[in-house]
């Protein structure tokens, strides 16, 4: 494997992974926020 294609792949897999951290993040605070008004 070629030093490119590495990278490459490796910094598609960074950007999903990021984007998909940002995605659990965003649902783990929405639900929290929507549990806390219920509450409320």
């Amino acid at each position: 494997m070629s030093i490119t294609v590495l990278l490459s792949y490796g910094t598609v897999f960074l950007s999903s992974g990021i984007l998909l951290l940002q995605k659990l993040m965003n649902g783990y605070y929405w639900r929290d926020g929507v549990m806390a008004e219920m509450h409320i």
